[in-house]
């Protein structure tokens, strides 16, 4: 089954409050390995950083991270390059809150100013899970971001639809990451009942995207959320 790598959405605008309409929103799925990523480049350039925890460790700078710790087991997922390999195994480490055992928290990820006193404009994470196809039902992952002055810039509207796979697909394909960019800074990204989440990228500047390669001011979720409540 192919899965495209990006949804057109452009009334995603509408359907967002005022604080959030001057964001854009990043989507790339399946993704397989860190090229996928839509800050690659930006990683490359030395102006975002990508956490992949693969050294067991959160130790990229101006980021602490709670409700989660890296982990590792045979049961959870993983990007599916990080061990070398693009073979749908996915076997690494992952910031997951299944490490914190009981009264797990939200994932959460607070960003502190650089050494030129800027807080990053681009925040996300790779997130997992599928449902199946033949069940029909709808799924969706909340994302809350904040501000410099901490608010939270989309109204906490900003949700992932969880991905629906057909059997005999593996559940790679379903691997997506979701980032936003606000120009007056991200000071926290939180991802409520996520228990795993991996690749966190930040940063603050990237090259001029490349047509396909990410989804600019929209999310498919987002649009299905809205069709559904006219149902």
């Amino acid at each position: 089954m192919k899965i495209p790598l990006c949804l057109p959405a452009l009334l995603l605008g509408l359907l967002m409050p005022p604080s959030a309409r001057a964001a854009t929103f990043f989507y790339a799925q399946p993704y397989r390995d860190r090229t996928g990523n839509p800050f690659w480049q930006g990683v490359l350039d030395g102006t975002m950083y990508l956490e992949d925890f693969e050294d067991r460790q959160l130790n990229t700078p101006y980021v602490t991270g709670f409700g989660g710790a890296t982990y590792q087991t045979k049961s959870t997922p993983n990007v599916d390059g990080d061990d070398g390999r693009v073979d749908g195994r996915g076997q690494g480490f992952t910031w997951n809150s299944f490490a914190l055992g009981a009264g797990r928290e939200n994932i959460r990820f607070d960003f502190s100013p650089n050494a030129d006193g800027l807080l990053p404009k681009y925040a996300g994470a790779v997130l997992f899970g599928f449902v199946s196809a033949e069940v029909g039902l709808d799924l969706y992952q909340p994302i809350l971001v904040y501000d410099a002055t901490g608010n939270e810039i989309t109204g906490g509207k900003w949700q992932v639809q969880v991905p629906k796979l057909v059997d005999g697909v593996s559940e790679r394909m379903a691997d997506r990451f979701a980032a936003i960019y606000n120009e007056h800074g991200i000071s926290r990204i939180v991802f409520p009942g996520t228990h795993v989440v991996d690749h966190l990228t930040y940063g603050y500047a990237i090259p001029e995207p490349s047509s396909g390669a990410l989804l600019l001011g929209a999310l498919g979720a987002a649009l299905n959320r809205r069709r559904r409540g006219r149902a």
